[in-house]
């Protein structure tokens, strides 16, 4: 063999024993963003209703439905960000 093709030689040589570097597959995972934490604390528990009478059950409606409607908005924002995001 002559001297001049002793480094493509050993070049190709290189190339097929698995000595050459490849970063064409490489598979790098995709980043998941954080979960939302205000979106994950637990909802508070309904008080109970003291009385029976119309007027009590009107009173505890209208102090518990804006909790409930809040609750509600994060458990529809956490369920919204999991279906984004999977």
């Amino acid at each position: 063999m002559k001297l001049m093709h002793l480094p493509l030689a050993i070049f190709a040589a290189a190339a097929l024993s698995g000595c050459a570097t490849a970063t064409h597959g490489i598979i790098v995972p995709p980043i998941a963003p954080p979960l939302p934490t205000e979106s994950m604390k637990s909802c508070a528990p309904l008080p109970t209703l003291a009385g029976g009478s119309i007027n009590e059950r009107d009173a505890w409606i209208a102090k518990v439905a804006p909790d409930y409607a809040e609750c509600a908005n994060w458990q529809k924002e956490l369920a919204a960000f999991i279906l984004r995001n999977r």
